[in-house]
């Protein structure tokens, strides 16, 4: 078996079962952040306002499209509690 652990910043030792709740991104998506919040950071206004919304939308058509589901009716929330609540709701 592949040692997956290789993907995370955990301490050595540490066995990781709570990813529902929070935490421990892989490090790809770490670099990923990153870069985003440099492009945030370098030009606030233009990154919130010009190119944000087109980050949302392509964020939208690529989850869509890999769950096979309609980009139109997809929302994105900050976590699963929202989630089910705005689903409840």
């Amino acid at each position: 078996m592949t040692d997956l652990r290789r993907h995370w910043l955990f301490e050595e030792g540490t066995i990781f079962l709570n990813h529902g709740s929070f935490g421990a991104c892989p490090r790809p998506v770490l670099a990923a952040q990153q870069k985003l919040r440099e492009r945030l950071e370098s030009q606030p206004l233009r990154f919130m306002l010009r190119e944000l919304p087109d980050l949302w939308e392509e964020t939208r058509a690529r989850l869509s499209a890999f769950i096979g589901g309609d980009a139109e009716g997809l929302a994105l929330v900050p976590n699963a509690t929202t989630a089910v609540t705005s689903v409840l709701r």
